[in-house]
Order: C-alpha cells, then sequence, then structure tokens
C-alpha cells in the first residue's frame, strides 16, 4: 500500500493500475502519441486514461455517454460515445495506440482501421468480449488462443502491431504503485460495499452488466454509495496534464 494512500483506494487501484503499467510498456509510445482507449470508464481504463494523460499524450475516449463527463475529469481530450459513433470511423493514421479492454473481435477491426501502419493494438481481454465474465469451453478457449498467437505472428511482418498484453502483474505492481503514488491517480469508487452476503451478490449482479463507473470495493462495516470525488473533476484532468 503506497504512502498516504487510503487502504480502500489502494485495494481498487493496485490490479487495474498492474495491468495499465503492463499495457502502457507493450505499446512503446513515442512523445505526445494519440492514443485510443476502449473502455475508458471501467477500473483499468479509468486508471490507464490518467497515466496516458500524466505522459503527455493526447488520449480520446471510448465509453457511453453517461460517462463522457468522468472520463473528462480524468484527463481525456476526446471522448467517442460508442453507442453513438464507431471509434473505427476515421482515416488511417489516427492513432499510435489503441489499448482494448473491452475485446471482441469488432473491435479490433474498427481499431486496425484507424491505426498507423507503426501503431500498437494492445488488447488485455483478445477476441473475446469481457473475458472471464463467462466460462469457455476447450474449443473457445483454443480458438482464442489461436487467434491472439496468428494476429501476433502475422503483424510482425505487417503492422499495425497486435499485442496481447498479458504481463505478470508480480513484474508491474511496483512500478505502477510508484508512479500512481507520484502523480496521485486515484481510482473513482462507485459504491463500498459492506461484508455482507446480500449486498455483494447485488454487486456481483451489476459487475456482469459491465457498466461500473471505476470500481467497487468491498469494505467491513456498512460501507456506502457514490464515494467517486476528486477523479470526476476537472481539476484532475488540468494536474494530469501539468505533471
Amino acid at each position: 500500500m503506497p504512502q498516504g494512500m487510503s487502504a480502500t483506494q489502494s485495494s481498487a487501484l493496485s490490479l487495474a493500475a498492474s495491468v495499465a503499467w503492463g499495457a502502457i510498456e507493450n505499446a512503446a509510445l513515442g512523445p505526445r502519441a494519440r492514443v485510443c482507449v476502449v473502455g475508458a470508464s471501467g477500473g483499468i481504463g479509468c486508471v490507464l486514461t490518467q497515466m496516458l494523460g500524466v505522459m503527455g499524450c493526447e488520449v480520446t475516449a471510448v465509453c457511453s455517454g453517461r460517462n463522457a463527463e468522468l472520463v473528462r475529469g480524468l484527463g481525456a481530450d476526446h471522448v467517442i460515445d460508442y453507442t453513438a459513433q464507431d471509434f473505427g470511423d476515421g482515416p488511417e493514421g489516427t492513432y499510435d495506440a489503441v489499448f482494448d479492454l473491452v475485446g471482441g473481435r469488432e473491435t479490433e477491426i474498427s481499431a486496425f482501421r484507424v491505426l498507423a501502419r507503426s501503431g500498437h493494438f494492445v488488447t488485455v481481454t483478445g477476441p473475446e468480449r469481457y473475458i472471464g465474465g463467462q466460462k469457455l469451453g476447450w474449443p473457445k478457449l483454443v480458438g482464442v488462443l489461436g487467434h491472439i498467437l496468428w494476429r501476433s505472428a502475422f503483424s510482425r511482418l505487417r503492422g499495425p502491431r497486435y499485442v496481447f498484453s498479458g504481463r505478470i502483474p508480480k513484474k508491474t505492481i511496483r512500478p505502477a504503485l510508484s508512479f500512481v503514488a507520484k502523480h496521485a491517480i486515484t481510482m473513482p469508487i462507485e459504491a463500498e460495499i459492506p461484508l455482507e452476503a446480500a449486498p455483494i451478490r447485488k454487486a456481483i449482479q451489476r459487475l456482469t452488466e459491465h457498466r461500473v463507473r471505476g470500481r467497487l470495493v468491498i469494505v467491513p462495516g456498512r460501507g456506502r454509495q457514490g464515494s467517486q470525488k476528486s477523479p470526476s473533476t476537472s481539476s484532475l484532468a488540468k494536474q494530469g496534464k501539468t505533471q
């Protein structure tokens, strides 16, 4: 737990920051890179958007319209409402990197339309949307792994590069938490859930709907709703661009 960070924030940030840091390392970003974050309002997306902003990237966040204000507060320069527009409706070379936190082959297809030839498509999920949300049989699992291996190998011959960002957390957790602590990056917390069976069941149900903004955190005691504050303000965006 980084010094000065609450147990709740540390719990919410640790895994998301680790995955986000690994994705950034795999993207080979240059100065003032143009990047797109698909799934920017989720737990990993909220941290990744802030990290990229601090690094000086020009960030386009893809999320639903109801989360546009949230991701702008996290430092996004542009927001695309995926319910109204395909982020792939643009010219080739729009982005140097696309970070896929949602999955699905349609996301991959859209990304490759707008990536620069030297760009990187970095996915933490692969061709299945929200992988882990449902049990995959062996045929499906083999298909997922085959797709990742084939796309990774083929993209080495002809860009953009396809990268499955499967970094081991123990290799990224220390630099990730050091970075978020240094730059005061925080996680929006939609609700703190009491350590009781009924509220936890409801929280899990909400997670399966893929509509949580930031994180839900289980805490001892009664918990509370709507504890996200500073991450959804414009001050954080200004902070990210000046650090």
